[in-house]
């Protein structure tokens, strides 16, 4: 990413630079990582893919209850099902983004052909996997999916893969020179901008999770925000700024007076938990230093403050949620180790950032090099899910080594 404002005019006067152990150490741990997914590929099984088994829609019969049982089943049992009820290996289009900005990240570091090619073969996936009959590019899920607030079929795309997967095209665009790859982020502008539907509240916005509904999750649209921010960069398009303006200033008011966000608007959906936090985080950094805008700088530190305090303990040990200590979850560190790397211009965060780094390789990774899901009070779920573990510790350690090296 191109320098930008928080990095020019907030950087920390006495940075904390890494220990040569915990960087020799996150080294290893992507090799470890690296050698795993050459030996294993790209495709797996995801927590929240039961509906992919033909035995258990059957059984569903239609049913939101049986289907939220199904799913809720699968994702927490420690033993892995799916190859007993007809569940395939997929390849997932969101976890094909985050793998596609590791590797490019790796190879800025290493100019090595092996990652180009990788580089390539992944575009080529997502090239393929797009959700299709939409205004632009856009990506979902390769399952069906249930959940309260309602059915969502396979491959219907989502603003959170969408944007996750448009800043890859960017990275991609500003470090190989492709003019293609910035027309597919152009078309991503498209979809948020035309497909989505747009909650209004007092000259402010809200993007809905998918062109389906109507729901109003903080993390989905500050996300949108940071990513048409960083567009804006590109095309100079006014309106791409206005959007992005809107839609943080919709966030930005449901701050809670702590610092904090809860998920989303709706009664039921008022958790508040690490790694959707890390998200609000991220992208209102993004927004801020792409927009030029310092009018949330304050509540950005306020966001970083509650985070910090209320979800990790000195040793690095990351909670899922703020008032409890179990489960802990592998995207919450993997999600810390990016939200921390990327806002070490606003505040050191060396000492969490090593803290949490450390836990994470010590406490959840495999000795055949793969990270395990979740750490339950009396157990481990040891699956290895190729989204929402492996692809985002990929680019959790990848973002860690650019990071450190950069200084």
């Amino acid at each position: 990413m191109p320098k930008d404002l928080v990095s020019r005019t907030m950087k920390p006067r006495n940075p904390v630079m890494p220990s040569p152990s915990i960087r020799s150490k996150v080294e290893q741990s992507l090799q470890n990582l690296e050698n795993y997914l050459d030996a294993n590929g790209w495709s797996g099984y995801d927590p929240y893919d039961a509906l992919n088994s033909p035995i258990l829609t059957k059984l569903a019969m239609n049913s939101t209850y049986l289907k939220i049982a199904f799913t809720q089943a699968f994702k927490l049992s420690p033993l892995n099902l799916r190859p007993f009820f007809g569940v395939r290996r997929g390849v997932n289009p969101k976890g094909m983004g985050l793998f596609l900005s590791g590797y490019l990240k790796r190879y800025r570091l290493i100019k090595s052909e092996k990652y180009l090619q990788k580089i390539h073969s992944i575009l080529s996936i997502l090239e393929r996997t797009r959700s299709k009959g939409f205004r632009g590019y856009c990506w979902g899920y390769h399952f069906d999916w249930q959940s309260r607030s309602g059915f969502t079929r396979k491959y219907t795309p989502t603003i959170v893969n969408t944007v996750f997967i448009a800043h890859a095209y960017l990275d991609a665009y500003e470090q190989l020179g492709d003019e293609h790859f910035l027309s597919v982020a152009k078309g991503c502008r498209d979809f948020i901008l035309n497909d989505l539907n747009v909650h209004e509240d007092k000259g402010f916005i809200c993007f809905s999770y998918t062109p389906y509904d109507h729901t109003r999750v903080y993390n989905a649209t500050i996300l949108g925000s940071g990513f048409l921010a960083r567009l804006f960069t590109h095309t100079k398009e006014s309106q791409l700024l206005d959007y992005a303006k809107r839609s943080a200033g919709y966030v930005i008011r449901r701050q809670k007076p702590d610092g904090s966000w809860s998920y989303a608007d709706s009664r039921y959906q008022k958790w508040i938990d690490s790694h959707h936090t890390g998200f609000v985080l991220e992208g209102l950094y993004n927004y801020i230093s792409f927009a030029n805008d310092r009018e949330y700088v304050y509540h950005l530190k306020r966001g970083l403050d509650y985070y910090k305090k209320h979800f990790f303990l000195s040793d690095g040990y990351p909670m899922f949620y703020n008032d409890r200590r179990y489960p802990v979850d592998v995207h919450c560190p993997a999600q810390a180790i990016v939200t921390f790397c990327r806002l070490s211009a606003l505040e050191n965060n060396q000492t969490v950032l090593d803290a949490v780094t450390r836990w994470l390789i010590d406490r959840m990774q495999d000795s055949r090099g793969y990270f395990y899901y979740r750490m339950e009070k009396y157990f481990k779920n040891k699956i290895p899910y190729i989204r929402w573990s492996q692809a985002w510790v990929f680019h959790a350690l990848t973002t860690y080594l650019q990071h450190v090296k950069s200084k």
